[in-house]
Formats: C-alpha cells, sequence, structure tokens
C-alpha cells in the first residue's frame, strides 16, 4: 500500500503517534454517524470534510446543510482540506460516484500537505463513501493518475463519457422497473474496478470491517482459471 495506510490518510501525519490516534477516531465518529438506517433512508446526503489546521491537528467538521444534496455533498475548498467522508443514499448506487473518483483530484490540487513538509503526495487525499452495502475508501497511487482525472474533466466530450460509462454500468445493477440498486456488494465492487481499470486510473479501493477495526484492499481477479468464481482478490491492510 501507498505510504502507510492511505485508504484511510493515516499518511498525513505518519510521523505523529498522537494525532494519528486522535485521526483514526474521528474519522471513525464520522463514520459510524452516516452508517445508520435513518440516514440511508433520508432524502439528502451528509458529509464530513477531513482537514488539518495550521498547527497540524485534524479537524473533522460535519458538511453544513445547505451545502448537501439527494445525491452531493459539496466540501470545504480550504488548501487544509486532504479528504472527504460522505454517505450514499439508498436509493442510489453503493459504491463510489464519476463525482466521489474526480474529487480526488481536487483534493490533491487544494491541499497544501502541510502534514507532508508541503511535499504533494498523490496517495494522501482520500475519499470514503458509507453505504448501505459496505464501506469504502479510495486513493490515488500516482500523480498519473491525478492528472488523468484533470485532464478528462477539462475536456466536454472526455468528461461526458466517464460520467455516462459508469452510469450505464449501475443501471445495469439496477431493478429495470424501479431503478433502485439491486446487485449484490460484489457486483459494485467489480464492476467499480473494471470502470477504473478501462479509465487507465491507478486509484486504490479498500473496504473496512463491520467494526472499522481492519480495512482490506481489494484488486480484480487476472487469473483466468480462478476469477469466475473469486473476481475480487482481498489484501488484508492491517
Amino acid at each position: 500500500m501507498a505510504a502507510a495506510v492511505a485508504a484511510v490518510a493515516e499518511t498525513v501525519i505518519l510521523q505523529q503517534e498522537g494525532d494519528l490516534h486522535l485521526l483514526i477516531i474521528a474519522r471513525d465518529v464520522a463514520i459510524r454517524a452516516l452508517n445508520s438506517e435513518q440516514v440511508f433512508g433520508g432524502t439528502k446526503e451528509k458529509g464530513y470534510n477531513l482537514a488539518l489546521n495550521p498547527q497540524n491537528k485534524l479537524i473533522a467538521t460535519e458538511v453544513p446543510y445547505q451545502s448537501t444534496g439527494e445525491s452531493s455533498v459539496r466540501y470545504s475548498q480550504s488548501a487544509m482540506l486532504f479528504g472527504g467522508i460522505h454517505c450514499h443514499l439508498r436509493s442510489h448506487a453503493p459504491m463510489f460516484s464519476h463525482d466521489d473518483v474526480a474529487i480526488l483530484s481536487g483534493f490533491y490540487t487544494r491541499h497544501n500537505f502541510i502534514g507532508n513538509n508541503g511535499v504533494a503526495d498523490p496517495t494522501i487525499p482520500v475519499h470514503i463513501v458509507v453505504t448501505n452495502q459496505g464501506i469504502y475508501a479510495i486513493s490515488a497511487d500516482d500523480h498519473v493518475s491525478i492528472q488523468k482525472l484533470l485532464d478528462i474533466y477539462s475536456n466536454k466530450d472526455s468528461r461526458k463519457k466517464f460520467i455516462n460509462d459508469i452510469g450505464k454500468r449501475y443501471d445495469k445493477l439496477a431493478d429495470e422497473n424501479t431503478l433502485l440498486p439491486i446487485g449484490y456488494l460484489q457486483n459494485y465492487q467489480k464492476t467499480f474496478l473494471e470502470f477504473l481499470k478501462e479509465n487507465d486510473l491507478n486509484i486504490s479501493l479498500y473496504n473496512a470491517n463491520d467494526d472499522l477495526t481492519g480495512w482490506t484492499k481489494l484488486s480484480l481477479n487476472n487469473d483466468s482459471n480462478t476469477n469466475t468464481n473469486e473476481p475480487i482478490i482481498k489484501t488484508n491492510c492491517n
């Protein structure tokens, strides 16, 4: 895994173990606040900003209600922000959307990397989604993928193709009448990983266990002898 545990952004304050402990606590509190049937059944998404203040201390703040929508969360534009946590309503795919992926480039370009001595590192920005099927995190593996996202979204045609591509993939896992998501957990994991691969994006996907004591990296199984029954490779990050 990149640096330390990029999936949960511990790398940001790796050298300060006291603050690292606080980051993990704050992250888990925010995740648990979003991980409820009441939230999943709501009318608007909810989210938390993950940032570092000038003293290199973690700030986890709830995104204001007016900055959220039925399928959107507008995070802070502060240079201190290195990531975010948000939920998906039950009516939406329980996996990252195109905007959820693209925002990694926004976190990267705006963040001041104060916890990394000002040195930009693409593995530090992190985005976490809490869904009724699981809790996931993504982080970029390299600068090339960050630039790829910037290039895609700077061109109208490539941006439209990117958005439609992932949308069509998730639609295949939805009820044809209600359009509500009905796919199994592994279906969404595989669909998302295939989407990343086919768009040449080196972005890692992680899945938290139920009690948030550990994370697992999810990867496509490229072994044709086994990938039919086991399409996803799971690697323990602890």
